[in-house]
């Protein structure tokens, strides 16, 4: 059996360069004023016994950091995956580093990386989702450590956020559709339990209000929950073929990949018999074909502006704690004029 290796300790260091422990700590964290010679010392007999500073019994004691508790439902969806690299730049550019927690939605796992946050003595923590539980905002803050939070609205005004205007973009998508003459809009969505998805309903809602246009039950659809979100919009495009809809508004890019999949298979086409509009516009959006029209939310500049907004909270720099940022309306290929010698044929 192979025996443990032993890592180098303090007072190896010391041994070695003949000097105290605590000499060697005065010269790690330069807490003391140490002669050259010494100090060479010092770091020559770290460099040769591969000494790493045990940096947690630091920050026990000087209860500071320079790492950030981030913490993401999952990074294999894109939007995440993109939000996650921008506060992993902005961060490191800053001299912190992020410590990344993925949750995929189990509050008992958010609750868990929580308190392994505050156990390394974290300098602030990013919640970058609608958690599965708002007390989870309610036990950060209780600690006092530093929180913002992203994309979410928290029941308490005071918590920092950096927020897309998702109502708007609800807005946006819809009033697209109504403008190339579609009438009988669908609203595709996994299920509501985020707010920015009620948001985006909130503003198709209100398109079709100032359009004059009916809102049906029947044309609201939300998914059954499933772990793939692919496979979430293909069930909702074959629900879409018994609905009588010439438009549809999915409230991410993942969910309309999924329902055009659907949808060509039994030959309706996009966009001559059905438009299709998704949210988020990620990479592949222009890439599929055709290219997909979208509802683009500036993700890397929320990442950026989350990052900042913490970092300046945590310094004491005075700065703005509730920041909006706006979407934009991508028009690719995916929309198009509706054609009324054209229907959808409703199946089964």
């Amino acid at each position: 059996m192979a025996k443990a290796v032993r890592r180098p300790t303090m007072e190896d260091v010391a041994k070695l360069a003949g000097v105290t422990q605590p000499t060697v700590s005065y010269v790690i964290n330069g807490t003391a004023n140490i002669s050259e010679e010494v100090t060479s010392r010092v770091h020559a007999a770290i460099a040769t016994l591969g000494y790493q500073p045990n940096m947690l019994a630091k920050n026990l004691k000087t209860r500071a950091t320079e790492t950030i508790g981030f913490l993401v439902p999952d990074i294999t969806n894109i939007y995440y995956s993109t939000i996650t690299k921008g506060v992993e730049r902005a961060l490191r550019e800053r001299g912190y580093l992020a410590f990344l927690a993925v949750t995929g939605y189990d509050m008992k796992v958010e609750q868990r990386y929580v308190k392994s946050f505050i156990q390394h003595n974290v300098a602030g923590i990013i919640v970058a989702y609608s958690p599965s539980d708002e007390k989870l905002y309610e036990f950060i803050e209780h600690t006092r450590i530093p929180l913002l939070v992203m994309d979410d609205q928290p029941l308490n005004p005071n918590i920092p956020t950096v927020q897309l205007c998702n109502e708007e973009g609800g807005r946006l998508a819809t009033e697209h559709l109504i403008s190339l003459g579609h009438k009988k809009i669908a609203f595709a969505s996994e299920p509501l339990v985020k707010y920015p998805l009620h948001q985006r309903l909130q503003g198709y809602e209100n398109a079709l209000n100032k359009a004059g246009l009916p809102i049906s039950s029947e044309h609201i659809l939300i998914a059954e929950k499933q772990p793939n979100i692919f496979e979430m919009g293909y069930n909702l495009g074959c629900r879409l073929l018994r609905a009588d809809v010439n438009a549809v508004f999915a409230t991410s890019d993942h969910l309309a990949f999924g329902i055009i999949k659907a949808l060509t298979e039994n030959n309706i086409r996009v966009p001559e018999d059905i438009s299709v509009i998704g949210y988020d516009d990620v990479p592949m959006a222009d890439m599929i074909t055709p290219p997909l029209t979208t509802v683009a939310q500036p993700m890397e500049a929320m990442a950026a502006k989350g990052a900042e907004l913490l970092l300046d909270i945590i310094t004491g720099v005075p700065c703005e704690t509730q920041v909006t940022l706006l979407p934009s309306l991508m028009i690719r290929k995916t929309t198009a004029k509706k054609d009324n010698s054209c229907a959808v044929v409703r199946k089964g």
